[in-house]
């Protein structure tokens, strides 16, 4: 693979000398695996964020919708994404006041 990504950064421009002999340049690239590892393990990371995201996103329509928690596949949802919201169970309201709050404005 290092081979490969060398062989696409190598550029060969020919060079006349004063003789007229043909004289070829290689530009080398030491840091190309470097940043080839670095774009590989910023690809994983964006993946596995993008797919946190998602199920936050989901859990979020689920409960908008109040989905049953039950369910295989929302139990799924609500038991990967738990972990996820640990920190915020002490910021956010309980199901009870919500529903008394919803009372209170109808």
């Amino acid at each position: 693979m290092y081979e490969q990504r060398r062989h696409i950064d190598s550029v060969d421009t020919p060079h006349h000398s004063a003789e007229g002999e043909h004289v070829e340049e290689i530009n080398y690239d030491p840091y190309a695996e470097r940043r080839m590892i670095t774009f590989k393990v910023n690809q994983w990371i964006y993946l596995v964020f993008g797919v946190i995201e998602f199920l936050l996103a989901l859990r979020f329509v689920f409960r908008l919708l109040d989905a049953n928690p039950n369910a295989p596949f929302g139990a799924l949802v609500y038991g990967v994404t738990a972990p996820f919201l640990l920190p915020l169970s002490g910021c956010l309201q309980s199901r009870s006041l919500m529903a008394a709050s919803w009372r209170f404005i109808l």
